[in-house]
């Protein structure tokens, strides 16, 4: 009987072990999404900068 009770507390922690596990790994891959999200807008971003900006700015000189 305590052999069972034993393997039934290990289990347990085993379960909530894996439990923080998965929890944890679900945390980073939202973490990293939204770092990927933000860093694809930056870029989207300053390639709009270069195309629009310069552009404006090489017709003023071309004027």
């Amino acid at each position: 009987m305590q052999k069972l009770s034993l393997l039934e507390i290990q289990w347990t922690d085993a379960e909530r072990v894996i439990r923080n596990l998965i929890d944890s790994l679900t945390k980073k891959r939202s973490e990293f999404h939204d770092f990927e999200n933000k860093s694809k807008r930056l870029l989207e971003w300053f390639e709009h900068f270069v195309n629009v900006e310069m552009n404006h700015r090489i017709d003023g000189l071309t004027l």
